[in-house]
């Protein structure tokens, strides 16, 4: 309730700033600029190539959809950022998402059914949709959220992962021993 997400909806253009401070019809100084490729960048549609996010309501939203999909698919539909895959792949993109799941530990998670993960492979599965086409920005929000202390074992893999892959990673977390060692 204290508007904790709005900075990573921003983040990843899915909002737009405000351009007046409301009710006051004054002018807010400044604006957001994305820069990936080397180039300053004012629309927000080029963060949604570069910024991926995982958090607890977005798992929520996918365990809703039902989807009897595999952790395999779940992986490779990241590539794109769509819900499932849509067309046919090429076999090295199923050789980068096994060795993105064996560096997890999560090889035994590929061919299990979404729904029948539990709450912890889930999060672990997602973490590695967000790292399959190598973010420039991963958005880490509360990824130890509701997770026990086996899940969250099984999920820190992922989260080491995704800090040394190259990607910058923003993580939220409270309480704060929920940080890993490497913020």
């Amino acid at each position: 309730g204290a508007g904790e997400t709005t900075p990573w909806r921003l983040i990843r253009g899915e909002l737009r700033r405000p351009q007046q401070i409301a009710g006051s019809g004054r002018s807010l100084p400044g604006r957001i600029v994305w820069n990936f490729a080397g180039t300053e960048e004012y629309a927000p549609l080029v963060a949604k190539e570069h910024v991926r996010l995982v958090s607890p309501g977005r798992q929520r939203n996918y365990g809703r959809q039902g989807w009897h999909i595999t952790g395999e698919e779940s992986l490779l539909s990241g590539l794109d950022n769509a819900p499932m895959v849509y067309g046919e792949l090429s076999s090295s993109r199923y050789k980068e998402a096994a060795l993105l799941a064996e560096q997890a530990g999560a090889s035994r998670l590929l061919e299990m059914s979404a729904p029948a993960m539990s709450q912890g492979q889930l999060r672990l599965v997602l973490i590695l949709r967000a790292l399959t086409p190598r973010p420039a920005l991963l958005l880490l929000d509360e990824p130890f959220d509701g997770l026990d202390a086996a899940a969250r074992a099984q999920v820190l893999p992922a989260v080491t992962l995704a800090a040394h892959s190259g990607s910058d990673v923003l993580l939220r977390a409270h309480p704060s021993s929920d940080t890993p060692p490497f913020i």
